[in-house]
């Protein structure tokens, strides 16, 4: 009968498999951790950005736009009032002296 493998044979696997196995470990471990904190991190950033854009940027972009049609709405009323007064001096001007005296 012949043996399978001596101690020392028997203990230099072991270590081998040993080493093998701590390495697969190590790597798949690493793996993980890189995996969750990607997750997590990209969630925070998501959740950070999104807070930021609802508390800061939103407020700013509507005091924006609220502040240009203020000012629209300021240069059409000028330019109305403009317009009629115009309207009313080209009018008044086209009258014959007989309806400004009748007026």
């Amino acid at each position: 009968m012949v043996p399978l493998c001596t101690p020392a044979e028997a203990t230099e696997a072991v270590n081998q498999l040993e080493k093998s196995v701590n390495s697969k470990l190590e790597a798949t471990v690493a793996r993980q951790i890189q995996a969750q904190f990607q997750t997590s991190g990209k969630q925070a950033l998501q959740e950070t950005l999104k807070s930021s854009l609802e508390t800061s940027v939103v407020p700013a972009f509507e005091m924006s736009c609220r502040a240009m049609f203020v000012q629209v709405d300021a240069t059409y009323q000028k330019g109305m009032v403009e317009h009629t007064t115009t309207a009313q001096q080209q009018f008044e001007a086209s009258l014959s002296p007989l309806a400004i005296t009748l007026r």
